[in-house]
């Protein structure tokens, strides 16, 4: 089915939009962005794909949620003020970053694409069992890294100048790589009731 990108434009002017699709019907169940997508309010656009989101077309907002059940493919500029989210639908799927290992693979390519200027990036869920894997990168909005279960790995430097980040997971954080910069850097537990060891403790 096609949404009207005025309607959708509409809509946000006056609050958040979720657009999602389901696995049940007969086809892929793909998101695809084919049409620049521009709202000045502080809503958000969140994008919920059974499978694949594709973003052909520039999007520029307020806040934007990503979920996708398989893949995001960022080919055109995407930019906000608020939060910029990407998440995968189900909690057991592995996440890549900057080219580590994950079924939600968010590319070099992609990271190109997203614009400076959001009040910051999340990457995963609080509730995540699948792991995520950092490559090499540099950032310019404050980054969180989210898990609730699924081990953080950094298997390269992480450069990012004046902007804070999270890493938060109740499983273990690897650390192969440097993490770079002058902002603040919080590593905590996804639930209070997880203990944390440093060192060989």
């Amino acid at each position: 089915s096609i949404l009207n990108v005025t309607t959708l434009e509409a809509a946000l002017a006056s609050s958040s939009v979720i657009v999602q699709t389901r696995s049940t019907g007969a086809q892929l169940g793909n998101i695809t962005v084919s049409n620049g997508i521009t709202w000045a309010s502080g809503n958000t656009l969140t994008l919920s794909a059974a499978n694949d989101i594709i973003i052909n077309a520039a999007i520029s907002g307020g806040g934007l949620t990503l979920s996708a059940g398989n893949d995001v493919q960022i080919n055109s500029a995407i930019s906000g003020t608020g939060m910029l989210w990407i998440k995968p639908e189900s909690v057991a799927t592995t996440i890549g970053v900057a080219g580590g290992a994950g079924t939600l693979n968010i590319s070099t390519s992609d990271l190109g694409n997203i614009v400076d200027g959001w009040s910051s990036i999340v990457i995963g869920r609080t509730d995540g069992t699948g792991a995520v894997t950092l490559n090499t990168q540099t950032w310019t909005d404050a980054l969180t890294v989210q898990s609730g279960s699924g081990v953080i790995t950094v298997s390269g430097t992480q450069t990012m100048g004046a902007n804070a980040l999270t890493l938060s997971t109740d499983a273990d954080l690897v650390l192969n790589a440097n993490l770079t910069g002058s902002g603040t850097l919080t590593i905590q537990q996804s639930s209070t009731a997880t203990t944390m060891g440093l060192g060989n403790a």
